[in-house]
């Protein structure tokens, strides 16, 4: 009998596969094996879980997106179980031997949200892909050392 599959763990996958995929850096190999994964879960859960991971792989639409999944793909059907884990294992697989994509699924993606009296220091983050901010602060808060992701976007 087949382990059920965890829910969170189906949806960080989908959603290195996403982001992986919309590199140009990685391998063909590694966009097929995550386009087979997204092909399965379409045959499984329909067009709208696929125009969905769609959107986590674009940072605009991404919480959007992993929202959207994360309704489509709960339940799991019992007899799909196998299907799923199966190309779930082969996208860890080439993640793992690509180190194009281990490098885009590495870098940071930083959102906090902070409320704070005083005393807040963050010092010296790299590689930030993405980083939000949101504070409310009542006294001391100091975020020096940032350096932004090398990104084909301007202002980064």
């Amino acid at each position: 009998m087949l382990e059920a599959i965890d829910i969170p763990f189906l949806l960080k996958t989908i959603e290195a596969g996403a982001i992986v995929a919309a590199t140009a850096t990685v391998e063909e190999a590694t966009k097929d094996v995550y386009n087979k994964l997204k092909g399965t879960i379409v045959g499984i859960f329909g067009r709208q879980a696929g125009r969905a991971a769609d959107k986590i792989g674009d940072a605009a639409t991404r919480d959007e997106g992993r929202a959207e999944l994360a309704a489509a793909i709960n339940p799991i059907p019992n007899e799909d179980t196998a299907e799923i884990q199966e190309s779930v294992q082969a996208l860890l697989a080439a993640l793992k031997a690509d180190p194009n994509a281990q490098a885009a699924v590495q870098r940071a993606q930083i959102d906090l949200d902070l409320d704070v009296v005083g005393n807040v220091l963050l010092k010296n983050i790299q590689n930030a892909q993405d980083i939000g901010v949101k504070a409310k602060v009542g006294g001391d808060f100091t975020l020096s050392g940032l350096t932004m992701g090398n990104r084909d976007e301007p202002g980064n």
